[in-house]
């Protein structure tokens, strides 16, 4: 289902929105994953899923600035979806042990606890403040030093080659070319 992200944000494709709708389908099929359901089912509950998370990260309900990570889109709507699954599943399916009218009350309980929860954590974090660099690792954790943004490569990288000429070797050449970054691989092969 990653392969709509294109379709409806008319860019590339990118690993993001596989690794996103890959856990997606995970959500939604762990309410309804002790049910005889099938193969297909359960293919079907994934594509859906995926499909659901890809939309939500293209036409987001809750703005990035508020939902940094994009929970609401891998955790959150493909959540409730398994848990409408769960309870139409198994009137579907029939003989199951399986009440619907408790998926029904356990998806509600879960929707309260967690907009009340949430609502707490939000209001404690405004009391106490924002750290000095939101949305920055830095601020509590122990981060790897990286290269800022346009700095030179290290020493021992060669020089970037031409745009049209691609190295012999492979060894010191870009790996990935972005217009914010270079990414180098260096490679300990020797030639024969």
């Amino acid at each position: 289902t990653f392969g709509i992200m294109p379709l409806l944000g008319g860019n590339r494709l990118g690993t993001v929105p596989v690794q996103n709708a890959t856990l997606a389908g995970g959500v939604s099929i762990g309410a309804t994953a002790n049910l005889a359901m099938g193969p297909l089912a359960a293919v079907l509950i994934g594509i859906v899923a995926g499909a659901i998370s890809c939309v939500g990260f293209i036409k987001p309900l809750i703005p990035s600035s508020l939902d940094t990570c994009g929970i609401n889109n891998l955790h959150g709507m493909p959540g409730i979806f398994g848990g409408l699954v769960s309870i139409v599943l198994p009137i579907i399916l029939g003989s199951t042990d399986v009440v619907p009218k408790n998926q029904a009350v356990g998806l509600g309980a879960t929707l309260v606890v967690a907009i009340f929860t949430g609502a707490i954590t939000g209001a404690l974090l405004k009391i106490i403040g924002s750290p000095v660099a939101a949305f920055n690792d830095e601020t509590f954790w122990d981060c790897a030093d990286d290269l800022p943004t346009g700095a030179a490569p290290p020493e021992h990288a060669p020089p970037p080659p031409a745009a049209a000429a691609a190295p012999s070797s492979g060894a010191g050449a870009p790996l990935i070319e972005d217009k914010a970054k270079t990414i180098y691989c260096f490679s300990t092969v020797q030639n024969a």
